[in-house]
């Protein structure tokens, strides 16, 4: 039995020395929509009855969307996949410096005409954390665990991360107009 057991153990190990394959950019992208419009529609729920406990899930799967948006985007640049998990802040680092001005520029002008978003970054002058991308980044980087598993009373507070994902999904809008074209609605 012990050799048999060692055996398998072997040969999982020879198994796991193979490289991963590359992940599809445009799969991602297909999960970080799906994430997005799931995040949009508990949104709309909130919005109509003011239930908090729909916050937790909000900002999970909000963050989740970020983070694959950000995947996408780096397996576009670099043929490979990336080693980060949920930070996002060091995915967003891991881009090109071409890539983080563009969705940087593009972050900005959401910011500067989303009257919600306008509305929150007067309410937080004075407040521990600035509304630039680094700074709302830095802020909501593990928002994926903390907010997921909120029981644990990790969290911090969380800044709008809607104009990242809209800025990263109008980045990527510019270079694959087509995977805007063919997701089902």
């Amino acid at each position: 039995m012990q050799t048999k057991r060692k055996r398998v153990v072997d040969n999982l190990s020879k198994i796991n020395k193979f490289p991963k394959p590359i992940w599809n950019p445009k799969d991602i992208f297909n999960s970080a929509e799906s994430f997005y419009k799931s995040a949009n529609i508990i949104a709309l729920e909130f919005s109509k009855t003011s239930d908090f406990s729909l916050i937790s899930p909000i900002l999970t799967i909000d963050s989740l969307a970020i983070e694959l948006y950000f995947k996408s985007i780096y397996i576009l640049e670099n043929s490979k996949n990336s080693n980060e998990q949920h930070n996002l802040l060091r995915l967003f680092n891991s881009l090109s410096a071409n890539t983080k001005t563009k969705i940087n520029e593009c972050y900005n002008q959401f910011m500067s005409v989303d009257k919600q978003l306008i509305f929150l970054s007067k309410e937080l002058k004075g407040a521990p954390f600035n509304l630039d991308i680094v700074s709302v980044l830095s802020e909501i980087s593990n928002a994926f665990i903390e907010w997921r598993y909120i029981y644990e009373g990790n969290t911090k507070g969380f800044p709008s991360g809607q104009a990242i994902i809209k800025a990263s999904r109008f980045y990527l809008q510019n270079i694959k107009p087509e995977w805007f074209t063919s997701y089902p609605k």
